[in-house]
């Protein structure tokens, strides 16, 4: 059999080192991130909700905290110590950055950071299930069609990237572009809801939905 793309050899996320999967990221790999993810996501959550003492918050920063490693994969330096201990220090620095935030919007109500979730009436308030229920579907039907596919597709019937690819007809590059914009489209619409929800209101202005692609990918991903 001849080998045409270098997919065909790249190996499983799972079956590569902590080291690889950063290289693979620095490649702008998305796959390298699931797996990081996968692998990581419990160790790094635990330290966020240690830090936060709030489920929702801890879940929030630490999606946060891994895209941002996508995003700095480059930075990463293997002599100053493993990809596990650069990962747990990022993540703790930037939780601790979340508490102050926290703190801070909790100082303008006059309270302690401890009560902002405690009180039973006003600010913030957990959504219940059918709330997230429609918090979902209305993000999902305000992304672009490619997105939106690509998040169901991957999310809901879990095929990887390259199978997604194959059924919307384009290249694995422009597939991974739709995924990451359309999950920060999402995480973008859903603070604005949490704003708005905040405030008493139920309905949230749009998000910038554009693709977003820079350079060359903005014009190949433009033509599909």
């Amino acid at each position: 059999m001849i080998i045409t793309s270098i997919e065909a050899i790249t190996p499983s996320p799972s079956l590569l080192t902590d080291a690889e999967l950063i290289e693979e990221m620095c490649a702008e790999r998305g796959e390298a991130l699931e797996g990081l993810f996968r692998r990581y996501f419990r160790l790094v959550c635990r330290i966020a909700h240690r830090i936060l003492r709030d489920r929702a918050e801890a879940e929030d920063i630490t999606q946060e905290v891994f895209f941002e490693v996508y995003r700095k994969a480059h930075l990463y330096d293997p002599e100053r110590g493993s990809v596990r201990g650069w990962l747990v220090q990022y993540a703790y620095h930037r939780t601790l950055g979340r508490k102050a935030a926290l703190g801070r919007r909790a100082a303008y109500r006059g309270e302690p950071i401890e009560a902002v979730d405690a009180r039973p009436q006003h600010g913030r308030q957990r959504l219940t299930l059918d709330e997230c229920r429609w918090v979902l579907r209305t993000a999902l039907a305000r992304l672009p069609e490619r997105q939106r596919t690509t998040l169901e597709l991957t999310c809901f019937e879990d095929l990887p990237l390259r199978d997604v690819a194959t059924r919307l007809g384009v290249s694995v590059g422009c597939t991974r572009h739709y995924y990451y914009r359309g999950l920060a489209n999402l995480q973008q619409w859903a603070r604005v809801t949490d704003h708005r929800l905040d405030s008493g209101c139920r309905t949230a202005s749009p998000v910038d939905t554009t693709d977003g692609a820079r350079g060359p990918e903005r014009r190949l991903c433009a033509r599909n």
